[in-house]
Order: structure tokens, then sequence, then C-alpha cells
């Protein structure tokens, strides 16, 4: 689904439009009443959203899209991505596991 290099393209990609700061933290909300700089952070937002939802699988927008903050819809899809590669490498394990003991009774 989501590999580590889509990821790092991913972040790359929002370095060059420099709104990497949305999805890493370093760029927090502004208090809606500075009205000049919610407007900015809000199109960085987007600009964080559309760049994110452009390189995904139409198939997994209908999933994502219900969140409506960058970062929040950056951090599932890390956690969903870490969760399935840690399922994958149980599994992966536990065939490993099962071949060796066959082989070990072919033996």
């Amino acid at each position: 689904m989501f590999s580590k290099s889509w990821c790092l393209e991913i972040e790359i990609g929002l370095e060059q439009k420099q709104v990497l700061g949305i999805i890493n933290s370093t760029v927090e909300a502004p208090d809606a009443n500075n009205r000049a700089e919610f407007q900015s952070w809000k199109s960085q937002q987007g600009i964080v959203q559309w760049t994110i939802l452009l390189a995904m699988e139409r198939s997994f927008w209908q999933q994502y899209a219900v969140l409506k903050d960058a970062k929040k819809r950056w951090d599932q899809l890390k956690q969903t991505n870490k969760s399935k590669l840690k399922t994958n490498a149980s599994l992966l394990q536990g065939k490993m596991s099962a071949r060796m003991l066959q082989d070990c009774k072919n033996v």
C-alpha cells in the first residue's frame, strides 16, 4: 500500500512546496482571529491534502477523505502502513517457520 519510499517521496514533494511543516508538527494552526495567518495556514493545509490524495490510488480516497486535517490524514496513513507491515512480517515469519519444520521432517 504505502511504502517507506512512497512516504519519502511525499515528504520531499511537500518540502519542495514549503509545506512539510504541516505534517511534521513544526507548523501549527495559528489563532483564527489572525485572519491573514489563518488563511495562509488553510491554504497550506489544502496543498498538503491535495498532494497526498493525488499520490494515492483513487480506491483509497474515500477511506482517508473523511479526515479534514492534513496531519491527521498523514499520521493515519503512516500508522496503517506500519500495522500492515507488522502483520505481513508476522505472516511471513510463520510461513518460514512452518517451511523449516517441513524441511526438517524431510531430512
